[in-house]
């Protein structure tokens, strides 16, 4: 697993492009699809928070600001497509045309 794959599940589930996710942009629109792309590759990864950072073009505190923000998050509508997101970077090819 790449950081890059975290970008795409989230990418893929909150129906932003990549390229945006990556970006500089502060919109909630794009900000909290890159706080779930930073988690996934925080708890799933395994990354670094530096290592995330370097790789968003941040530093590691916002890395770490972001995780955290994602663990409070409670609206149901965030909650779902982060788990869509942690299912399209978890799933086997067989699981997902299963679904």
């Amino acid at each position: 697993m790449r950081v890059r794959d975290c970008i795409r599940a989230a990418s893929l589930a909150f129906h932003v492009g990549e390229l945006e996710i990556r970006g500089r942009d502060k919109a909630q629109r794009v900000a909290h699809p890159r706080q779930a792309a930073m988690w996934l590759a925080r708890k799933e990864g395994g990354f670094s928070y530096p290592r995330i950072g370097a790789f968003f073009g941040r530093d590691h505190s916002t890395v770490i600001h972001g995780v955290k923000a994602v663990e409070a998050r409670g609206d149901e509508e965030f909650q779902d497509r982060l788990m869509m997101a942690w299912v399209a970077l978890t799933a086997t090819p067989e699981e997902l045309r299963a679904l």
